[in-house]
């Protein structure tokens, strides 16, 4: 039994030697760098329950890791925040000059104030509104008016693009000047010219004196006559088809 007391004793002994140690060691100044391997060997010689008593008890502080310690709200903070929740409530003579300063004329207005109204800007001009595609000058800007579509070649279908002024219409390879090429021999190496103008668009055509002829929905076009051309209408050069598509 007296064994047994003494060996109790000494634990108990042991055990307060390493719980002062610990407490001398955490309650040092802050700016100290603690002796991490230190600190978690004196850890383990206390046991989980005895550490959990002693930090209820106030006797050991928990104290934040070095270097990344936590700043404690409202010492050394910059957040406007905890500055606004620890400030003293402003005096008489702030509270007046802050009267004087809100009915000042320089104040800002504290009433609701007007959306600010955006610059209008301005839609682009047209380039030829409802304009006729005869009087379309000949520097005009090469706008796209219109297309046209023919199947006759190809099942998937062939396009030639129309742009404001003249399109000079012709078989392919026959000479230079032709803004639209037809590979057909049925067409004559100046078939016909196209007058359009753009936005909106409006398409004129006018035959040139071809060989073969120039047909609109299958009626023959009479030559150096201009003729206006609708959506979807179909237009035959000699042999060769198309279908006009205006934008």
């Amino acid at each position: 039994m007296e064994r047994r007391r003494h060996k109790r004793t000494r634990r108990r002994s042991k055990r307060r030697t390493l719980h002062r140690k610990l407490t001398a060691h955490l309650s040092r100044k802050p700016t100290a760098r603690p002796n991490r391997r230190r600190t978690a060997h004196l850890n383990r010689k206390l046991t989980a329950r005895q550490l959990s008593k002693l930090r209820r008890h106030g006797n050991l502080r928990r104290r934040p890791a070095w270097p990344n310690a936590a700043v404690p709200p409202g010492v050394h903070s910059h957040d406007p925040s905890v500055f606004a929740a620890t400030a003293p409530p402003p005096t008489t003579d702030e509270f007046e000059a802050a009267v004087r300063r809100s009915q000042s004329p320089a104040a800002a207005p504290t009433g609701p104030s007007s959306p600010p109204v955006a610059a209008a800007v301005a839609p682009a001009a047209p380039l030829g509104p409802g304009r006729d595609p005869e009087l379309v000058e000949a520097g005009a800007i090469r706008a796209l008016a219109g297309f046209f579509v023919s199947y006759d070649q190809s099942e998937f279908g062939v396009f030639w693009p129309i742009y404001q002024g003249q399109n000079v219409i012709g078989r392919k390879g026959a000479g230079a000047g032709l803004d639209i090429e037809v590979d057909s021999p049925t067409t004559s190496s100046r078939h016909a010219t196209v007058y359009a103008s753009a936005r909106p668009g409006r398409i004129k055509l006018e035959d040139g004196g071809s060989t073969n002829g120039t047909f609109l929905n299958d009626a023959p076009l009479e030559r150096g006559k201009k003729y206006e051309l609708r959506d979807s209408d179909t237009l035959r050069f000699g042999g060769f088809n198309v279908t006009v598509k205006i934008i």
